[in-house]
């Protein structure tokens, strides 16, 4: 036991200075208390805490003195007699019997001789426990302090290093009394007994013996250490788990480490976290070096997590990927889409799909794996990707992606489309039943049925579906045609009796073929007879017209508006004359879609003396007869419009209906014409989104320049879907003017995207505008 002055001198100076504050304990066996006394020597004062044998305590001593003043005594910082260190009483529990000290300085060599005189000395004082922040958190009770005499007799980690150690006994773990000078001598021979009773002392429960002795094997380890120190890692003390992870620290033992991993992982002090993931990444084995990367994402600030999160796309390990997983469900967006992008770049796109398809992750991170698997060349990849994005949007952007998948070839990519037959959007089931019927491929009939049997009759979707199942079939050998034209559905029957017309009118087919529809107008089923109308119409000759002029008396609407549909494809004037009487009846007493048909014809056979009553019809209480009538107005007047018939369409721009908003806004785009424009302008920027990017596309379709303005000043705005329409539409416009108004706004637009499309566009109308 040190201390400035030899014992006995300090003794001598006891007896004879006054002792200001002396506390005796009650005497024990050990025949030594423990006294803090405060002393003049020298012409300083300092204070010690003093072993005193019992012989010399006197017997006017008090035997206890208040708590207080011991904590008055301890209150500053004082010098002591331990190498420079230094006592301050931090806090103290007075009901509970417990204080706290704190060393300073040159404490930590000699915390084994001060922790036990200052346990022993506030034990005096009432103490029962004694803690050390950032050395024993816990505390010390006499109890850990099991001092035998004053002449030291210390337990063998105490003894470490020996070579100050003169006199004394150093005692091994089963109690073996050893010379302080013969230890000397044993431990500088590297006897190994001596270094394995270190670790048993590892095996004890007294915290005050597991701390000397974790110092010394940190300092020291001998072999075999691992298996004594790996325990200690997941003690209660959370400074014995810091110090066996030092003490680990030089171990080349997976164990050992993987001990140190679960510190990191679970440990409920985030300094002790942090403290292992420091000593991972220094870890003698490189495969341990990882975690620490895992554990910086956490520590560093929220600013710089991202970078940090995406440093694990480097790292070409399995549990790298692992992480980034896991990081999907992080409570911060940054993360997880920093996430996405590190599995991206490092080519892992099963996890991708795992991350898409787990209903457990937020929806923006569902999207996100899908956004980023759409982007990959690979189809494999990008078809799911891109039909996860297309079944939970709507409108333009769900056309946008259904477009891209329609882009891509393969069986894969049709069977996507198809399923888009069953999408939420009515707009996005027209289109789709449209890309199939472009892409004509036997195989999607039978999709295309189901959805022409799920649709409302006459609605677009049942036209759409009716139109691709016909490109389908014609594009067949007659021979397939004919046989789907005894099919036993009528959908795939109507569609083969319209495509066997069409391929015996190009002599694709065998001449009987007309006299086999002939036949099949006098069917029972009246679709049947209504596509042999249909198939007849592409002979457009004097007997397929008669032929489809008598059946005007048939006693079926349906037929009947087959008919009036038949009709717009005969249009040589004695023809026209003779339609006339049959459209303009249908046009004004029919069924509704008897009437849209009608009006479809009369459109196409440019029958202007019927203008009137295609004006009236723009009016119809019927969405489908409002539709064919504005389709029908300027398909008669689109040459020379005049203004009743573009104020008609623009009083529709706010039909009750989006579909006839959308007729509307197109049949204005095809008129190159000042009302036109302002006509659309109305609903620039109109709350639907679908109805907006449709008069977006209009302005462009007008060749007006009066529309120039309104586009380039969609470029200004935050809706990327917009500013890319107006980009389309301005290209369409094509007028060179359309240039020098782009290039005076490109300083004001705020999206580098956009800025540089727009520059581009602006190079490219300068050269090629009209």
């Amino acid at each position: 036991m040190r201390t400035h002055a030899p014992l006995a001198v300090l003794l001598c100076v006891l007896a004879l200075i006054p002792w200001r504050d002396v506390a005796a304990q009650s005497f024990d066996a050990t025949g030594v208390i423990h006294v803090f006394v405060s002393q003049v020597i020298g012409g300083e004062t300092s204070y010690a805490i003093v072993p005193v044998p019992t012989s010399r305590v006197r017997s006017d001593m008090p035997t206890r003195v208040a708590i207080s003043a011991a904590f008055d005594l301890l209150r500053a910082d004082k010098p002591a007699t331990y190498d420079g260190a230094s006592l301050r009483l931090t806090d103290a529990d007075i009901e509970a019997r417990q204080a706290a000290v704190h060393l300073t300085g040159n404490a930590s060599s000699n915390f084994p001789v001060i922790a036990a005189e200052t346990v022993y000395t506030f034990t005096a004082y009432g103490i029962d426990r004694v803690v050390f922040p950032g050395i024993h958190e816990d505390g010390l009770t006499r109890a850990d302090i099991p001092f035998a005499s004053y002449r030291p007799q210390l337990p063998l980690w105490q003894a470490l290093p020996p070579t100050d150690l003169r006199v004394g006994d150093v005692v091994l773990s089963d109690g073996t009394r050893i010379a302080a000078m013969e230890f000397r001598e044993r431990w500088a021979a590297n006897e190994p007994g001596l270094r394995a009773d270190l670790l048993a002392f590892l095996q004890r429960d007294d915290p005050f013996s597991l701390y000397g002795a974790l110092r010394r094997v940190k300092d020291e380890p001998p072999p075999g250490y691992e298996d004594a120190v790996i325990p200690l890692l997941a003690h209660a003390d959370p400074g014995l788990r810091r110090l066996a992870m030092d003490a680990v620290a030089s171990s080349r033992q997976p164990e050992a480490w993987d001990a140190v991993l679960e510190r990191m992982r679970s440990d409920d002090q985030g300094e002790l976290r942090a403290h292992a993931a420091r000593l991972l990444g220094e870890s003698p084995l490189d495969q341990y070096h990882l975690y620490a990367s895992f554990f910086a994402i956490e520590t560093v600030s929220s600013e710089d997590r991202p970078a940090a999160v995406r440093q694990l796309a480097t790292i070409d390990d399995p549990r790298a990927r692992d992480q980034l997983v896991s990081l999907l469900e992080h409570a911060e967006s940054a993360v997880t889409s920093a996430a996405l992008d590190a599995l991206a770049t490092s080519l892992s796109f099963a996890r991708l799909h795992e991350a898409m398809q787990n209903d457990g992750l937020a929806a923006n991170v569902r999207v996100g794996a899908a956004q980023l698997l759409a982007e990959n060349d690979d189809p494999a990849h990008r078809l799911p990707g891109l039909r996860f994005q297309l079944d939970r949007l709507e409108g333009e952007r769900a056309l946008v992606i259904l477009d891209d998948i329609v882009d891509i070839p393969g069986d894969d990519a049709r069977v996507h489309v198809a399923a888009s037959l069953e999408h939420p959007d009515q707009h996005v089931r027209v289109a789709a039943a449209r890309a199939l019927g472009a892409r004509a491929e036997p195989a999607s009939i039978d999709a295309l049925a189901g959805a022409h049997a799920s649709a409302e009759p006459d609605s677009r979707l049942a036209v759409a579906t009716a139109e691709a199942a016909f490109q389908i079939l014609v594009a067949l050998p007659a021979d397939q045609i004919e046989r789907r034209a005894g099919s036993r559905e009528t959908f795939v029957r109507r569609a083969a009796l319209r495509a066997w017309g069409v391929a015996a009118a190009e002599g694709r087919a065998p001449a009987n073929v007309y006299d086999a529809l002939v036949t099949r107008t006098a069917d029972t089923d009246p679709g049947t007879r209504g596509g042999a109308v249909l198939a007849l119409a592409a002979f457009r000759n004097q007997q397929a017209f008669e032929r489809v002029m008598g059946a005007a008396d048939d006693d079926d609407d349906a037929v009947l508006a087959d008919v009036a549909r038949a009709l717009s494809a005969f249009d040589e004037p004695a023809w026209i004359e003779e339609a006339n009487a049959v459209l303009s009846t249908y046009v004004q007493s029919g069924t509704p879609t008897m009437q849209a048909w009608a009006l479809h014809s009369v459109g196409v056979l440019g029958l202007e003396r019927l203008m009137p009553i295609v004006l009236q019809r723009i009016e119809s209480s019927d969405a489908s007869v409002r539709a064919a009538a504005m389709v029908a107005a300027v398909d008669l007047v689109r040459e020379d419009p005049p203004r009743p018939v573009i104020n008609a369409v623009i009083g529709r721009v706010r039909d009750p209906s989006q579909a006839n908003r959308v007729v509307a806004l197109e049949q204005l785009g095809r008129l190159n014409h000042e009302l036109a424009v302002l006509g659309i302008s109305q609903v620039i920027n109109e709350r639907d989104a679908e109805v907006r990017l449709a008069a977006i596309d209009a302005l462009g379709s007008t060749g007006h320049p009066g529309a120039v303005g309104p586009l380039v000043s969609i470029l200004e705005e935050s809706d990327p879907h917009a500013r890319r329409a107006s980009l389309r539409a301005l290209r369409a416009l094509g007028l060179a003017e359309g240039a020098t108004r782009i290039e005076g706004v490109l300083d004001r637009l705020p999206h580098e995207e956009t800025r540089q499309a727009a520059q581009e566009l602006a190079a490219w109308l300068r050269q090629n505008g009209r």
